[in-house]
């Protein structure tokens, strides 16, 4: 714990300063909204959570009476899935996940539930990609892949599992991850502390450390204990960027977040592009991977979030809270004045 909060004095340290504030349940609390890529809000900030428009449709959260309930709006602000769920996430192939208590099942676009709910509810990300989603089993708490029948293709063998991404997918089996095809074989050998999507046909890696990275929905801060040797490799598990990264994100768009220390200058967080050079000249404090163009980005010297592009030019907004574009749209959030 020393070594997380030593090297946590900017990018690094805020991130996990919102984990300790999440957990404590002293994070800020935001009204979220929608804006256009222009800074222009065109959903008022009214609902809990929001995240990222996916296939026409956003999951949204509203106070319930016995909490936050979930559902889906369109562009137009209209609720096309009433709130009733405990958990949602992003539609992917025509199908969503929702939970309900501590099941998670899938739903198609009218609401209807498709596959039944009874897999394991929780914070790992789930959607459906080359036909198959990863699931985590109530028996046994193991994740495998299902077909959109809801049969299990790969069968429950893991102790954690990623969505597909360019054919392969990220899982964890004896405390290591490895890579798997959509038959379940082992493309590249389970032999890292963490890994991330294959993204422009390489992934992010961590080689060593003690951290466990697992992605979270896109309503809360994803848990991580951050390793000090993340690097990048290709489809043959040949390293193609060194480990030298205190985090990586996956690429988009041709470019990375990552985050590296150095003893002058701190926690460093800027975005690199396919050689590992730094691509944008620009001091961030915190950001986003670009969507649509533009990623969300906290600047120094900031009251405010804001966009920017691939040449360091800047879109300015009033969120305290933003994130990149997804079908023309950014989810961005208000902080709740005392």
């Amino acid at each position: 714990m020393d070594k997380i909060f030593r090297i946590g004095k900017t990018a690094v340290g805020l991130l996990v300063i919102a984990m300790v504030l999440e957990a404590l349940s002293l994070a800020p609390i935001y009204k979220y909204g929608y804006t256009d890529k222009y800074g222009k809000v065109l959903i008022q900030p009214t609902y809990q959570r929001a995240s990222d428009f996916s296939e026409g449709l956003a999951a949204v959260a509203i106070k319930g009476d016995s909490g936050l309930k979930y559902g889906y709006i369109n562009k137009s602000d209209k609720f096309i899935i009433k709130p009733q769920y405990d958990s949602a996430q992003d539609f992917s192939e025509n199908l969503a996940a929702v939970d309900l208590g501590d099941c998670r099942g899938f739903i198609d676009k009218t609401g209807k539930m498709v596959i039944k709910a009874r897999f394991k509810a929780g914070t790992q990300l789930c959607k459906f990609v080359n036909g198959l989603a990863p699931v985590c089993t109530v028996a046994k708490s193991l994740f495998g892949y299902i077909q959109k029948d809801g049969e299990l293709k790969i069968p429950a063998q893991y102790d954690k599992a990623l969505p597909f991404s360019e054919g392969l997918a990220a899982v964890k089996l004896g405390g290591k991850w490895g890579y798997i095809d959509t038959s379940g074989k082992f493309v590249i050998q389970p032999e890292f502390t963490n890994a991330q999507d294959f993204m422009d046909g390489i992934a992010a890696v961590s080689v060593s450390g003690k951290s466990d990275y697992y992605p979270a929905p896109p309503f809360t801060f994803f848990k991580a204990v951050l390793s000090e040797h993340w690097g990048y490799i290709d489809k043959s598990g040949k390293l193609v960027i060194k480990p030298m990264f205190v985090y990586a994100w996956p690429y988009s768009e041709g470019l990375a977040c990552v985050i590296s220390n150095d003893s002058l200058h701190g926690d460093q967080f800027y975005y690199i592009d396919c050689h590992g050079t730094k691509a944008i000249d620009r001091k961030i404090l915190r950001g986003k991977p670009f969507s649509e163009g533009l990623a969300a980005v906290y600047l120094p010297g900031t009251l405010h979030w804001c966009f920017i592009d691939k040449t360091g030019q800047i879109t300015q907004t009033d969120a305290d809270m933003l994130f990149s574009p997804s079908e023309g749209l950014a989810a961005f959030g208000i902080q709740n004045k005392p």
